[in-house]
């Protein structure tokens, strides 16, 4: 078992006993990555250490120029960082002097975010941007970096003035999202409240987020988005000309929604649009037709369950809804009656809304529609008879009574039909079940 399983003091004796041979040894420990790679890396902060410990004291860090040599084989800089650790606790300055060294050689990219666990200011996030716009490192360094650029030793405002310049840059939108959503994660774990500053940053990223989305395989950048939406919206101080960008990008720049709606299988208009109901009418859904995808998306199709005009406020889209173009584009949108937790068939609120006004009779003809169901498990005829109830309700009804009776007629005369085509498709089963019996 003890070799199978070596105790945790075993383990700390080994490492410290092979950090000696190193230390020594400085030579062996590039011929070591070259056989074993990132195998090692289990321990490999601990390592690190041991072989600061373990080296001799003649001179400063003995062993930091055979540790860069193996620096684009210990991908996560794991040794270098446990090395570099005890160096900076006895000598602060002299271990930023060799990173600043390294700097200015091909591993600049491992400088900065050597430089960034160890230590980040303000002031250093400024030296990133200088080294940014020389083109010394790029921005996957700097997405290397996300849990560092967060430190509480950094001011707020810094951070965030940070994160918005390179948002400019090309392909930033993403890396600043992925940082910015940790943030957020940060504050919440905290139990904190974002700044209203905060979210205001957060509101620019998002929209930009939208815009410039790119796919890449594993990407779970949709569902930061999602959440950072969500949190920097909620607030009062959002203005009517950030709602309106928002829900401009998200109209016009479908690739998030497609992406979010495939991985989610929900809206990610669905949130902002409940907090933002006249700007969503006014612009998403609009007094045309819009593409495609984007209405069966508001109507709850593609494998979305949930009908986003149907649960807005029913006030609030009745009240924008002010004329015959607008009231027949809502119900086009929307479902019109839901499924109660008893089983029965209900009308919506809004729909009850629309269905007494002056078009009330060419809404019910077009409500009368959204009965058949157009999929479904199990008989369609029992579907169609059970939502009958809603036409049924009606018949009484001074103003709606005569169009109700009528489609009650078709929709009488539908069930005869499918239940007489359900029927011979039933006996078509069983014949060819009898046929193959054995």
């Amino acid at each position: 078992m003890e070799i199978y399983f070596p105790s945790e003091e075993k383990i700390n004796e080994e490492i410290r006993r092979l950090a000696a041979i190193f230390a020594e040894n400085p030579e062996l420990l590039e011929q070591l990555f070259s056989q074993i790679g990132n195998r090692f890396l289990m321990v490999g902060a601990r390592f690190g250490k041991e072989l600061a410990e373990a080296e001799s004291s003649d001179s400063f860090a003995p062993l930091w120029p055979s540790m860069c040599k193996i620096l684009d084989k210990d991908l996560s800089m794991s040794i270098a960082v446990g090395y570099l650790n005890v160096k900076y606790s006895h000598d602060r300055e002299n271990t930023i002097r060799l990173l600043d060294l390294l700097e200015n050689t091909d591993k600049a990219s491992q400088a900065v975010q050597i430089h960034s666990i160890l230590e980040c200011s303000g002031k250093y996030l400024q030296h990133i941007l200088k080294l940014l716009s020389e083109d010394v490192i790029d921005l996957n360094c700097v997405s290397h970096l996300r849990h560092y650029v967060i430190s509480d030793k950094i001011e707020e405002t810094e951070f965030l003035d940070f994160i918005l310049k390179i948002k400019d840059m090309q392909h930033g939108s993403s890396v600043v999202l992925d940082i910015f959503w940790l943030y957020c994660e940060k504050i919440k774990s905290n139990r904190n409240m974002l700044s209203a500053y905060a979210k205001a940053v957060g509101r620019i990223i998002a929209i930009e987020g939208i815009k410039n989305f790119e796919l890449e395989e594993g990407n779970s950048i949709e569902y930061e988005l999602a959440e950072v939406m969500e949190i920097c919206f909620v607030d009062d101080n959002v203005s009517k000309e950030e709602i309106k960008k928002l829900f401009i990008s998200l109209r016009d720049f479908p690739t998030v929604r497609n992406k979010y709606k495939g991985s989610c299988f929900k809206s990610l208009m669905y949130p902002v649009a409940g907090l933002y109901v006249e700007d969503f009418l006014d612009i998403i859904v609009g007094d045309e037709k819009g593409p495609y995808e984007l209405e069966r998306e508001i109507k709850g199709g593609n494998g979305i369950s949930t009908n986003i005009i149907d649960n807005l406020n029913p006030e609030h889209v009745f009240l924008w809804a002010d004329n015959s173009k607008r009231r027949l584009r809502v119900v086009k949108l929307s479902s019109g009656f839901r499924r109660e937790e008893n089983g029965q068939y209900q009308w919506t609120e809004l729909a009850r809304k629309l269905l007494h006004t002056e078009d009330g009779k060419q809404i019910l003809e077009q409500f009368a529609k959204k009965i058949p169901p157009m999929s479904w498990s199990g008989s369609r005829s029992k579907i169609i008879r059970e939502r009958l109830t809603l036409l049924q309700e009606l018949k009484s009804d001074e103003y709606l009574g005569e169009i109700a009776c009528r489609e009650i007629e078709k929709m009488e005369k539908e069930i005869l039909e499918t239940e007489e085509y359900e029927k011979q498709k039933m006996s078509n089963m069983e014949e060819i079940n009898e046929r193959f019996e054995f």
